[in-house]
């Protein structure tokens, strides 16, 4: 599954990009079928260029939400014990002196380099879905504002387990308010997007992520 197949129509949709350019995108299926797809054409080539100057000016994670650079960590090394390391590649950062979102992500190195999250952080994609297979409760959520991997990305790899929906596409709400949308299925999956939520959904909708996962660890409808 190619992710760049729906970073595009995701841009369209909430208008990053033109119609023009993703009419283009489409005509040359560049990048949006991975059979067809012909990447090195020239059209193609242009087409991705004008796309990525369009959003490389965007805080991919939460597109709502101010511009700071790259500031994730993004290197790994490896300890003496096997186990990996995340590595702050932007320097040194004063856990007192957080005063972009973003630069909160820095402190993410010391959370996953901690000794009890190593021993513990064992997950995978394939353990969820073999649990997804012997019908445990699971809860997958997205932020609506997240370019990295759109809801739309998310949607598409549920299709693929291809589980039978029992509950059809809903609002759910909190205070009042519209807080995102969810439908549930036969494995007792529940999906759910998270209005106005990045890539860290409850980082940036607090109130919304704690009723969720409220709601859903009291085996709760949303």
């Amino acid at each position: 599954m190619n992710l760049m197949n729906f970073r595009i129509p995701y841009s369209h949709g909430m208008g990053l990009i033109s119609d023009e350019l993703y009419e283009s995108l489409r005509r040359s299926n560049c990048a949006l079928d991975d059979q067809k797809s012909d990447p090195d054409s020239a059209e193609c080539l242009h087409d991705l260029e004008t796309f990525n100057k369009l959003t490389d000016g965007l805080n991919k994670f939460e597109i709502l939400g101010y511009y700071c650079g790259v500031t994730m960590p993004r290197q790994r090394r490896s300890l003496s014990d096997g186990k990996r390391a995340v590595i702050v590649g932007f320097g040194e950062t004063s856990l007192s002196a957080v005063k972009c979102r973003d630069e909160e992500h820095r402190l993410s190195a010391y959370w996953f380099n901690d000794e009890r999250v190593l021993k513990g952080y064992h997950r995978d994609m394939e353990q969820m879905q073999q649990r997804n297979t012997k019908g445990y409760r699971s809860l997958v959520y997205s932020g609506d504002h997240d370019l990295v991997i759109p809801f739309l990305s998310t949607q598409a790899w549920i299709r693929e387990l291809n589980y039978s929906i029992v509950d059809e596409w809903r609002p759910w709400i909190v205070e009042g308010q519209i807080a995102g949308y969810t439908r549930s299925y036969s494995n007792k999956m529940t999906f759910a997007t998270v209005k106005g939520g990045g890539h860290t959904a409850a980082e940036s909708r607090p109130a919304e992520g704690y009723a969720m996962f409220e709601r859903w660890i009291a085996d709760k409808p949303l």
